[in-house]
């Protein structure tokens, strides 16, 4: 987040797949990094953030929740 207030969506990216490496499954993460490539990088990505968003979608559907910021993230990718 904090490269992202610092308007460095790039770096922000690649933080979140640093941490995704560790910690593949953190719907969080998957979201915010398929937000990000999608519209901030430059220049924009979706058809990558589109594999976070589906990774997120289905662990939401394994899991029998509903979040709205995911599916709100995948259905705009």
């Amino acid at each position: 987040m904090l490269y992202l207030i610092l308007n460095q969506p790039n770096k922000s990216a690649t933080a979140y797949e640093k941490l995704l490496k560790t910690s593949p499954d953190d719907m969080v993460a998957l979201n915010n990094i398929a937000f990000l490539l999608g519209e901030k990088v430059q220049p924009p990505r979706p058809q990558d953030g589109v594999k976070y968003s589906q990774h997120a979608y289905e662990l939401m559907q394994q899991q029998g929740r509903r979040d709205v910021l995911v599916l709100d993230t995948h259905g705009w990718l």
